[in-house]
């Protein structure tokens, strides 16, 4: 067995699951006062959904496999080598044109204001050697076989790159893509409340419901 054949809904109520956990446990750094990167999101969110994962994965996936996942932060690694930018950034534009109606909702990071300075050519981008790394990842280290999950996570808006990190690591390896994560989710706290966006497949769902 391998990721394929894990349901994305349990992994769905996986992440839901670990969310709910840190805005019960962890509200106070949801306070806009504190302005907190959103590493300190992700952080309590992995450190709940590992245990989650345990539980909810433990009746699907035999106790060997479940002895080899792990739930990592800011894992940049594939394999030998890193997670390169080759391919991501030519898929920003779709995700930029979807969420960033009007200069109120543009997302502050130095990413996507560099990228509507100069809007990206998908043809200069390949071979691109430099290396992203998403917020949290669930899998096992040094093999493809068994990515789960891959998080990105914001404060309060949209980010289009992390969506195009996520289509890229959610692309199905049976396409020939590299990475093969079984679920994307980009979650963002609106008003200090959590809402999230699914990829699978590359495939974005339309739903921000918490």
């Amino acid at each position: 067995m391998n990721s394929e054949y894990v349901d994305v809904g349990i992994l769905k109520k996986c992440v839901e699951a670990a969310v709910k956990k840190f805005t019960e446990m962890d509200n106070e750094l949801l306070c806009s006062k504190l302005d907190l990167h959103e590493q300190a999101y992700s952080h309590r969110i992995a450190v709940y959904l590992e245990r989650i994962v345990q539980q909810e994965l433990k009746p699907v996936l035999c106790e060997r496999v479940m002895g080899y996942l792990r739930v990592d932060c800011e894992y940049n690694k594939h394999l030998d080598d890193g997670k390169k930018l080759d391919g991501v950034i030519s898929y920003f534009g779709e995700f930029q044109a979807k969420y960033a109606k009007g200069a109120q909702r543009c997302c502050p990071c130095n990413v996507c204001k560099e990228m509507r300075k100069t809007p990206p050519v998908a043809s200069s981008k390949e071979g691109d050697e430099r290396q992203f790394r998403p917020d949290v990842v669930v899998h096992r280290r040094g093999c493809d076989c068994y990515n789960l999950i891959a998080i990105e996570v914001k404060k309060s808006v949209v980010c289009p790159f992390d969506l195009a990190k996520l289509k890229a690591l959610t692309l199905n390896h049976r396409d020939g893509f590299t990475y093969g994560y079984r679920l994307g989710a980009f979650l963002y706290f609106e008003s200090d409340k959590p809402k999230h966006l699914w990829l699978t497949n590359g495939i974005l769902e339309d739903c921000r419901c918490p």
